[in-house]
């Protein structure tokens, strides 16, 4: 999935950047010059994400943030700590996500209200960037909800539809608001989200 978008010069923020999806948004981002905010709570697979794209595009500013999106009440410093970093961003892409295990509160905690926390946090600035983006990351499963993965789908219903009345809400604002429903993707989501459900 390759963004066809770098807003104004901004800065693109990306959760779950530490590897799947999210580190291949960052490294097209990064291709396409787009200075980044990575935000993950694995924070040796955030660091090696960020050197990598250090490396590769060493005229790019790229600022790493580890951090539990399940945290809901501390996104407003973490918005700031981005913008402390970068001054201004323009895009906001949430595709952090729990696939498997844990309980329903944590799958909303981090696949819808995390989601929810995080545009609330970016909205004032974006505001002052013309053309700002949003894209939240739904899945197939926030169209068809399978029986064995009630939690799951729930949320990604959740974030399928609070996403289509935010973009009719902020389109008077020149804010975009896209939400994505990829279907299998091979990453390390579901592995670590399984392996986080045996140690609660």
């Amino acid at each position: 999935m390759t963004p066809p978008y770098i807003v104004d010069n901004g800065g693109a923020v990306v959760t779950g950047a530490a590897s799947g999806t999210g580190e291949t948004l960052s490294m097209a981002l990064a291709a396409r010059r787009s200075h980044l905010a990575l935000i993950d709570r694995a924070a040796g697979g955030l660091l090696r994400a960020a050197e990598n794209l250090r490396t590769h595009h060493p005229a790019l500013q790229v600022s790493s943030h580890p951090f539990d999106l399940s945290r809901t009440a501390q996104i407003p410093a973490l918005e700031q700590e981005v913008l402390g970093a970068h001054g201004r961003v323009s895009l906001l892409i949430n595709n952090a996500g729990i696939a498997l295990g844990g309980t329903f509160e944590q799958v909303q905690s981090v696949n819808f209200r995390a989601v929810v926390a995080m545009c609330r946090a970016f909205l004032p600035p974006f505001r002052s960037s013309l053309g700002s983006q949003i894209v939240n990351i739904s899945s197939l499963y926030g169209s068809v909800g399978p029986s064995k993965q009630r939690a799951y789908s729930a949320s990604k219903f959740a974030v399928r539809d609070f996403s289509e009345v935010l973009r009719h809400e902020l389109a008077p604002s020149g804010i975009g608001v896209t939400v994505v429903h990829p279907g299998g993707v091979r990453t390390n989501s579901s592995n670590n989200a399984a392996v986080d459900a045996q140690h609660q």
